[in-house]
């Protein structure tokens, strides 16, 4: 896949390197990719608009949550006072151009919650996810997503 820069726009997890590849590789996919898209869930999104600071370019920023794309990377991070399962957790793509809050009020909240709190190995409680849009909504896969630096 080192040359794959396609990607199944059903589920957004397979990748080709050309429509062709994706097209003769459907009749496998097709099944996988059903199941796929069902896991992912609409989140619930806290009422709230805040400013960050960014680490490293040292500028205060807020996200727009105009995305540039249908689908992309988000970081969820869990509060970090774990005895309070209410609090919401913070959800941002690397553009920084989607931003906002998670209710943990939720069923699949709580699962986004728990899923980043039982992977977690360096005691940062934050989780990478795939994440869609549609129609002004987000969609998250609770299928976690290898570790990224940003």
């Amino acid at each position: 896949f080192r040359d794959a820069e396609k990607r199944c726009t059903g589920c957004f997890l397979q990748w080709y390197c050309s429509a062709d590849c994706q097209k003769q590789h459907w009749k496998l996919h097709k099944e996988t990719c059903k199941e796929i898209r069902s896991e992912y869930k609409e989140v619930k999104v806290e009422d709230c608009s805040f400013m960050n600071f960014h680490n490293k370019t040292k500028q205060v920023y807020s996200g727009s949550n105009k995305p540039k794309t249908s689908n992309f990377v988000v970081k969820v991070q869990v509060n970090l006072q774990l005895g309070n399962v209410s609090c919401p957790m913070m959800c941002y793509n690397r553009e920084r151009d989607v931003e906002f809050m998670i209710s943990t009020k939720t069923d699949f909240g709580n699962q986004l919650r728990q899923v980043i709190i039982d992977k977690d190995v360096v005691n940062l409680y934050k989780g990478y996810f795939y994440c869609i849009t549609k129609e002004g909504k987000y969609y998250i896969n609770p299928t976690p997503l290898p570790w990224e630096k940003w």
